[in-house]
């Protein structure tokens, strides 16, 4: 099998001939390290380039950068009828990100304009682009279309900030779900779009942590939003992934609910509270994406190996598990400790000449 159809056959409960090891395609750098994993099966996650951009016709928008204290800073400034919103980033471009000093919304009569402007979208398929990337990299690559914020998620993190949300959701309650029921009217387009791109699976979400959602709000805000979705990819054959923060079993429960068909980017009690175990426990019928801990890079080659032989076992029979780096930066000694996860894969578990839903450990181990 091809690093590729390994990764969409473990994600649709199919045969695979081992468990795939994935890292993000725009993380690992070019190189014969690099070429020798890939050769050993190592599949590269793509998330670039998005199969939509997003325009806003009615709307005057400029960007203004400038150099603060040595840091360069790029303000984003929206011109509505209702008002002027403005968002400013911290740039790290050596570092490869950036980090939000300010979000759109800074006071209450910012509602308007930024209903305004969540109206005002127009999602536009970029589906040449990503067909494009896919033949140039063949089956080395698998592609994922990530569509980053929910409605409720959008206003916290992508708005508003989350000390603002709480002072607005305790004051001005219905102005925000307001605000919400634009957001998910708009997105219904935007869901659409993803729906019908040359993808096959989507990761949909992000920061969604019991600590602030609870399992109550998840299920009135966030369960129905996935289960729309959810129902409009699977339709056009299409799976649909989640990312959130989990950390007991009944926050897992809500959000097993949604019927997603696989869990990006678990780190295993790592601000989730649950190990791999009760994971596979709790989502019977789900796919697990784990995130290989990182901390486990800088003790070296040998103790990633026996860290992911254990995570292995904690995934018996490990036709529902892949296993990757989901992180945005490698360690320096990135080489010598992907090699040593992929050889594990690849040499010591092996699935069975009949496939039985389960992988073979080689030498006892």
């Amino acid at each position: 099998m091809t690093p590729k159809s390994r990764v969409e056959a473990i994600l649709r409960h199919q045969p695979a001939d081992r468990i795939p090891f994935t890292v993000y395609e725009d993380v690992l750098p070019r190189c014969a390290d690099e070429r020798e994993l890939r050769n050993d099966g190592l599949c590269l996650i793509a998330r670039r380039p998005s199969v939509y951009s997003v325009v806003h016709p009615n709307i005057e928008e400029a960007k203004v950068e400038f150099v603060e204290h040595g840091s360069v800073y790029v303000r984003t400034e929206m011109k509505t009828p209702f008002g002027d919103l403005s968002m400013t980033t911290c740039e790290m471009r050596e570092e490869g990100f950036s980090w939000t000093v300010d979000r759109w919304f800074k006071r209450p009569d910012d509602y308007d304009a930024l209903e305004f402007m969540v109206r005002d979208a127009v999602y536009v398929p970029e589906y040449d682009r990503i067909a494009e990337f896919q033949r140039v990299w063949g089956d080395d690559v698998f592609s994922i279309a990530e569509v980053s914020h929910s409605p409720m998620q959008e206003i916290i993190y992508g708005m508003m900030g989350l000390p603002i949300f709480a002072e607005e959701w305790s004051q001005r309650r219905d102005r925000v779900l307001t605000l919400y029921h634009s957001i998910l009217d708009a997105h219904r387009r935007l869901y659409s779009v993803v729906a019908e791109s040359p993808v096959t699976a989507v990761v949909y979400d992000g920061n969604v942590t019991e600590e602030v959602i609870g399992p109550d709000r998840f299920l009135e805000y966030y369960a129905p939003v996935y289960n729309g979705f959810k129902q409009l990819l699977h339709r056009n054959g299409k799976l649909m992934g989640v990312r959130a923060d989990v950390e007991t079993v009944e926050m897992a429960e809500a959000l097993g609910s949604t019927g997603f068909d696989f869990i990006d980017g678990f780190t295993p009690e790592d601000g989730t509270g649950l190990n791999l175990a009760e994971a596979m426990t709790v989502w019977p019928d789900k796919v697990i994406w784990v995130n290989f801990p990182p901390s486990f890079f800088a003790l070296g080659p040998d103790a990633c190996r026996e860290e992911l032989r254990q995570l292995i076992r904690e995934a018996a029979p490990g036709s529902r598990v892949v296993f990757g780096v989901a992180e945005d930066v490698l360690p320096e000694n990135w080489p010598s400790c992907l090699a040593a996860l992929v050889q594990v894969l690849k040499d010591e578990f092996h699935p069975p000449e009949r496939w039985t839903n389960a992988f073979t450990p080689v030498n006892g181990i």
